[in-house]
């Protein structure tokens, strides 16, 4: 049981060693800066990948009747809302695989 501990500190410190920048939005300053970051992170091959993950992604969250009753109210609040969600906190990595992922559910409909 001691060694199982003593292993799983030394995993959890050698994870903090390579932290990845993520995605912040908890502003609109943030949130650009961040995912410039984030692309940069990565390597020169996967930045396009990154690129059309996001559109994917923030694609995703939208549907007519959302984008009307927005219009309609003049308050676009809830939807970004909905897209920061699904931002926040994650790497260049977890976004290529978060819209991998919706682009399986997608085609699975």
């Amino acid at each position: 049981m001691k060694k199982f501990a003593v292993a799983m500190t030394f995993a959890l410190i050698l994870s903090g060693c390579d932290s990845q920048p993520t995605i912040d939005t908890s502003s609109e300053a943030s949130m650009k800066t961040s995912i410039q970051k984030v692309r940069e992170s990565l390597p020169e091959a996967k930045r396009a990948a990154y690129d059309d993950a996001l559109q994917v992604i923030v694609l995703s969250r939208l549907n007519l009747k959302d984008l009307m009753q927005a219009g309609a109210n003049q308050n676009t609040a809830q939807l970004e809302e909905k897209m920061k969600g699904d931002l926040t906190g994650k790497t260049g990595e977890e976004i290529i695989a978060y819209a991998d992922k919706i682009r399986k559910e997608r085609a699975a409909q």
